[in-house]
């Protein structure tokens, strides 16, 4: 388009136009998303400890002996976290329908 779409949901369909001004029936819809606006921050709740004789909640800056540990937070619904390990990432997990998500 020559003007810029709005964020949103746009169903596109086209016609056929002959020399003669006959149009054809409108093609089935092609519906677009656009989405130009990025997530709001996603926030680690917490981080959980489920190894050895200390388990539970790991605070910030504190030490476990858990080499997996669970991280949990929150994010927008749909969205996929990408975890994130001194600058190199570890994997991605899904936001939840309650926004909810775990690693």
């Amino acid at each position: 388009p020559d003007t810029p779409l709005d964020e949103g949901e746009h169903e596109f369909t086209v016609v056929e136009r002959d020399p003669a001004g006959n149009e054809s029936r409108p093609s089935e819809p092609h519906v677009v998303i656009v989405d130009t606006t990025a997530p709001d921050q996603p926030v680690i709740g917490e981080v959980i400890d489920d190894v050895g004789l200390v388990q539970g909640p790991v605070d910030n800056g504190e030490s476990t002996d858990d080499t997996t540990p669970t991280l949990v937070g929150k994010g927008e619904p749909g969205d996929t976290i990408v975890v994130i390990d001194n600058g190199t990432p570890v994997g991605e997990t899904q936001v939840d329908e309650d926004g909810n998500w775990s690693f």
